[in-house]
């Protein structure tokens, strides 16, 4: 019960009605918990396609006038996210609950007033959620993770494009921008490890000190080309 908190009584709803936006970070979590190449579970769809448009703003090229995208989860033929498992009884779990994407560990809360509380737009609806079985700290850390990543994602989208932007009229295909994130957050990691304490900076997230980590991501990817630069 605990462990899926308000969702115990979930039918998954969310996870056939909503496209589920990835985040790069999200990307590299779930190719590494799984085994998985990014490509056999994320597609790319156009940005607008996207509900509540994109946590990552500006979405990513693969052509240097080509449409925006947006990697989300993929989906089954009966319209499902590609991790969801039906069970039995008509419910439904998460099959990379402990990995799943950022956009799913803060569903349905978002900030309000100072604290975090359901959406009141949320499909399952607001009856559906029991905050007694909610850890509204935790939650609250979630949503600021999410912040963070999202704001880390927006630095590394807006280099790839840059990249593209220079190598045009050259199409990119999806593989190479998922290696290039792959890759990308390969350095990022090492930019967390030396702040000592990544959490905590998360937990202050949208001070100083998260604003100095995210002008260091973006120095560390000014003119980088991807995989093979070094």
């Amino acid at each position: 019960m605990t462990g899926y908190g308000g969702c115990a009584s979930c039918e998954g709803r969310c996870c056939r009605e909503y496209l589920v936006p990835v985040s790069g970070f999200d990307l590299v979590r779930l190719a590494g918990r799984t085994g998985l190449a990014p490509e056999e579970f994320v597609v790319l769809v156009r940005v607008e396609e996207v509900a509540d448009g994109l946590p990552g703003g500006e979405g990513a090229r693969l052509t240097g006038d080509g449409p925006l995208l947006s990697m989300v989860l993929d989906r089954r033929e009966d319209e499902a996210c590609v991790f969801l498992a039906t069970m039995p009884t008509g419910r439904a779990r998460c099959g990379v609950y402990d990995s799943r994407p950022l956009v799913c560990a803060v569903f349905p809360f978002e900030f309000r007033r100072g604290g975090v509380a359901p959406r009141e737009d949320a499909s399952c609806g607001t009856g559906s959620w029991n905050l007694a079985t909610i850890d509204l700290a935790a939650k609250r850390a979630q949503v600021l993770r999410s912040e963070a990543e999202w704001a880390i994602h927006r630095i590394v989208i807006a280099s790839w494009n840059e990249l593209v932007a220079a190598s045009h009229p050259r199409l990119f295909s999806p593989a190479e921008l998922f290696g290039y994130l792959l890759a990308a957050y390969e350095r990022i990691d090492e930019l967390r490890a030396a702040t000592g304490d990544f959490d905590r900076l998360v937990l202050a997230w949208g001070r100083a000190d998260s604003a100095g980590f995210l002008r260091a991501v973006a120095s560390m990817l000014d003119g980088w080309l991807g995989p093979g630069d070094g």
